[in-house]
């Protein structure tokens, strides 16, 4: 019997959103004007093998051997080639299998030597079609809304972001507005429990109070890793706000002392932070002149 095409690469999350769009478009044309109608077509072979079973079954041996007359069901061998009889004949000697139309080829038999389909054209009904494409769209559509994209992009709900650096606008330190950021980078992962967030900033002050970071959903923090560059040192705190441009409650039990040999906190007096609050840094005191404060955040899902 025919073979059945396979399908082009389906779409991942891990694909750009050309590549994902490209990579869709075709599986969706490979799906409605290949593999459906090549799935009805081997369907109605078999069908069509079903219904020669029985002639197969009462196999009366190679044609040129036999004599007098054939019942149906009956099949013979002649030239390379396995006949069914399609009705009953007086003298089977008159009757060549390839010459005469009582005889006929199984349809299976027929693709798998010649490879050639010889069977009527059949195919699925429009709406079952419809209904199996507007299926598999909806599956590819699943797949969209749960992969992350690129620049300008907005997606809502949880998107896996492993391995990605995403990168903000910078703004003069200390703005407090929606221009931009000046964080230099902001790298997450958001995964089914975990999270670990870093930010990074360049040039700290005591102006520093940066929004950088709004949970998706409820999350439970459970450490607080910082540093910064030079023989140098920022002192610091988190606060949860549920608005963005308000001061917010201190997550940390006490300001976090970083400097060039790193510093870590486990205490929080307000470790739970509730689903779509902002995370705010804010620097209290400097030391010399730091050329960047690094903050690592872990938790995972409430």
């Amino acid at each position: 019997m025919q073979s059945l095409t396979p399908p082009p690469p389906y779409p991942t999350t891990e694909d750009s959103s050309t590549e994902f769009e490209a990579k869709a478009a075709a599986h969706v044309a490979w799906y409605s004007d290949t593999h459906v109608p090549q799935l009805t077509q081997f369907g109605e072979d078999v069908q069509d093998v079903g219904e020669t079973v029985a002639g197969l079954a009462n196999f009366k041996g190679a044609w040129s051997d036999l004599s007098d007359g054939l019942v149906v069901p009956a099949s013979v061998y002649h030239e390379g080639y396995y006949w069914v009889l399609l009705s009953t004949i007086d003298d089977v000697t008159e009757e060549e299998p390839g010459l005469s139309a009582v005889w006929i080829q199984p349809p299976g038999q027929m693709l798998l030597i010649d490879d050639e389909d010889v069977s009527a054209s059949k195919t699925w009904s429009s709406s079952k079609i419809d209904a199996e494409i507007d299926s598999l769209t909806d599956d590819i559509a699943s797949l969209g809304n749960a992969k992350a994209e690129v620049t300008g992009d907005v997606y809502s709900g949880l998107h896996n972001f492993t391995g990605a650096t995403l990168t903000v606008a910078t703004k003069p330190t200390g703005t407090n507005d929606t221009s931009g950021a000046s964080t230099a980078f902001v790298q997450g992962e958001i995964k089914a429990q975990d999270i670990s967030i870093g930010v990074v900033v360049p040039t700290p002050t005591t102006a520093t109070s940066e929004y950088f970071f709004r949970a998706p959903v409820a999350l439970t923090l459970t450490r607080v890793d910082a540093g910064v560059k030079g023989s140098t040192s920022a002192t610091f705190q988190l606060y949860e706000v549920s608005t963005f441009g308000q001061t917010g409650a201190a997550i940390m039990s006490s300001n976090l002392v970083a400097d060039s040999n790193g510093a870590s906190k486990t205490s929080f007096g307000n470790a739970g932070i509730a689903a779509g609050a902002w995370l705010r840094l804010a620097v209290s005191s400097i030391s010399g002149a730091p050329e960047g404060l690094s903050v690592a955040i872990t938790g995972r899902r409430a």
